[in-house]
Formats: structure tokens, C-alpha cells, sequence
């Protein structure tokens, strides 16, 4: 009776320690797929937020491209992309101004007769840095993200004509 029951204590044994490395190999590997998971949506996100950016510049950019409506200029200290305006009928001048400031890449829309300050506009996107040229029609506007990524749009504008700053 007693080799009996020492044979069925061993097998219980190894049922459990059959089931426990089972369970352990379950544990890892679904803490490996979180883990990459985890590192996929973080790249996308990233990737998403470059793309992001760089699409509503150059929809901006598209969106008021006309002759001669289109500079670069420097607004309080910082790189701005200035896109005028003139509505029909209408006497005022409108500009929209793209600048980094704060950790964020801003949009401020306003007659040009007003002298705004860096606060009036609005938070689109977080952006680090924002370095922008324009020259012969070629605007190259280069984004800088948090952790130092960079992402390149360069536009060739349609109307062909850069505004004097």
C-alpha cells in the first residue's frame, strides 16, 4: 500500500511541475509580445505624429499659396511661415502665421494691421524645433520632436512667387 501511495504522490508531482512550466512559458511569452506591443505603438506613434505635422504644414501651405502670399520671417525671435491674404471686397489684409514656440507648433490667424504676441495663437501639434527657408519658390521647413527626431518637408510653390519680407 505504501509503494502505492508513493507512486501517486510522484505523479502528482509531475503533473504539477508539468503544469507550472507550462504556465511559466504562457507568463513569458505573452510578456514578450507586450513588450513588443508595447515598442510598435510607441514607433507608430512617432511615426504618426512626424507625418502629422509635416502634412498640415504643407496643406497649409497649399491652402494659401498665391502670388506672392507665401514668406518666412522671423516673429519674436523665431522661424514663422506667413501666409497672406486678401478676402474679396474686403480692405484688410489677412496673415496666418506657423511657428514653434513652447514645446508646440502654433497657428495664429489675424488682420495684419495687429501686432500679436507668441500667446495669441492656437497649440496645433507638439513640435520641438521648426527651421524653415525659402528660396527661389522652394520651401524646406524641417521639424524637430521630442527625442530629437527630425522629419524634412520641402514644397515647391505654385505660384511661382515668394513674398517680400
Amino acid at each position: 500500500m505504501r509503494a502505492g501511495t508513493r507512486q501517486g504522490y510522484m505523479t502528482t508531482l509531475a503533473v504539477l511541475t508539468l503544469l507550472a512550466v507550462f504556465a511559466a512559458s504562457i507568463l513569458m511569452t505573452l510578456l514578450a509580445g507586450a513588450g513588443a506591443y508595447r515598442r510598435l505603438v510607441e514607433r507608430d506613434g512617432a511615426s504618426f505624429a512626424a507625418r502629422t505635422a509635416a502634412q498640415y504644414i504643407a496643406t497649409r501651405v497649399r491652402q494659401g499659396d498665391a502670388a506672392g502670399a507665401v514668406a518666412v520671417e522671423k516673429f519674436f525671435g523665431t522661424d514663422c511661415l506667413t501666409l497672406r491674404e486678401r478676402n474679396d471686397g474686403d480692405v484688410s489684409e489677412y496673415v496666418t502665421c506657423l511657428y514653434c514656440y513652447d514645446g508646440s507648433l502654433w497657428e495664429l490667424y489675424t488682420t495684419a494691421d495687429v501686432e500679436p504676441k507668441l500667446t495669441d495663437g492656437e497649440r496645433v501639434l507638439e513640435l520641438d524645433g521648426l527651421d524653415l527657408s525659402l528660396e527661389d519658390g522652394l520651401l524646406a521647413a524641417a521639424l524637430t520632436f521630442q527625442g530629437g527626431e527630425t522629419e524634412t518637408v520641402t514644397l515647391s510653390l505654385r505660384s511661382g512667387e515668394v513674398a517680400e519680407p
